[in-house]
């Protein structure tokens, strides 16, 4: 558990640095404020950090919870069908 932690925070710390290298201030006079926003060098930079959160923030984890999800529900039917057969063996050997 100790481990899953340390690397969950290292992934962080590692997929914040773009935002900490690319990232400006600047003042929107249109909508009269001061706002941060990521400004990469160019298109191709962009891209990349937008598909890599996309995959990493959302396409694991859901395939993860997917996955786990399928084992728990393919676990509870085997133990459903285990105890079913035990009761039906129970009842057959009271009848005998």
């Amino acid at each position: 558990a100790k481990l899953s932690c340390l690397l969950t925070w290292g992934f962080g710390l590692l997929l914040s640095i773009p935002t900490f290298i690319f990232r400006e201030v600047s003042y929107f006079p249109e909508y009269d404020v001061e706002a941060c926003y990521l400004e990469y060098p160019n298109l191709s930079v962009e891209l990349f950090f937008d598909g890599l959160l996309l995959i990493l923030s959302f396409i694991v984890p859901i395939s993860i919870i997917s996955f786990c999800t399928l084992k728990i529900i393919q676990a509870l039917k085997t133990k459903v069908i285990e105890r079913f057969n035990a009761e039906k063996t129970e009842q057959k050997a009271t009848t005998l």
